[in-house]
């Protein structure tokens, strides 16, 4: 009996992990980015290479690529192993069936485009702290906000959610019904979004001192 609680809650947890594993992974890349600007190793960056845009370019392939692996394992454990270990206690989503490909691509995705909205933020704002506070200050603050917005309003500004779009694009359970026609198009504006802050981080730090 204890087994089947215990079992059932690190099943509750790694669910969890799914998408919180998104948001530590971005801290890393994050964390790395303004360390360059903190411990001042970003003029030594740019006296070998100054082309300033290729930095934040750099960590996202090396972060987005080790966020996003790390993502992919975290999924496929969840939707192959643990069914495999506890059959009658655990839901079951076939790993290569529709539904699990598409989570098996969506959530590592979806971490690459978070890490990605993070670096551009730390691009902006070079402050670890304060961009991982705006990031959750948004996804748990923000978003969760206009859940109590009443009416037709409050269901539209939900339905523009960035995170809320990100997550129901990738196929995780979502609270709201897309405005965009579907997954995809809630997927592609999420996208979007995090390319746009990222572009903007990088083009903003491309023109610095020059």
């Amino acid at each position: 009996m204890i087994a089947t609680y215990l079992v059932r809650a690190v099943r509750s947890e790694l669910a969890k992990l799914s998408w919180r594993n998104s948001l530590i992974l971005m801290a890393g890349g994050v964390s790395s980015l303004c360390a360059e600007f903190k411990d001042n190793t970003v003029e030594a960056v740019y006296g070998i290479q100054t082309r300033r845009w290729i930095l934040p370019i750099a960590k996202l392939i090396v972060f987005g690529a080790i966020a996003a692996l790390t993502a992919l394992l975290v999924t496929f454990l969840i939707l192959w192993a643990f069914p495999q270990l506890f059959p009658e206690i655990w839901g079951k989503v076939e790993v290569f069936s529709g539904d699990g490909i598409q989570l098996l691509i969506g959530v590592p995705l979806y971490t690459l485009l978070i890490t990605a909205l993070g670096l551009g933020v730390a691009a902006l704002v070079p402050k670890p702290g304060l961009v991982v506070m705006i990031v959750l200050l948004w996804k748990f603050g923000v978003e969760v906000f206009l859940t109590f917005v009443p009416g037709d309003l409050g269901v539209t500004l939900q339905q523009l959610s960035p995170f809320k779009n990100g997550e129901l694009g990738v196929g995780q359970l979502a609270t709201i019904k897309s405005m965009f026609g579907g997954q995809t198009g809630s997927l592609l504006y999420f996208t979007a979004i995090c390319v746009a802050i990222f572009a903007v981080g990088t083009v903003r730090l491309a023109r610095t001192d020059t």
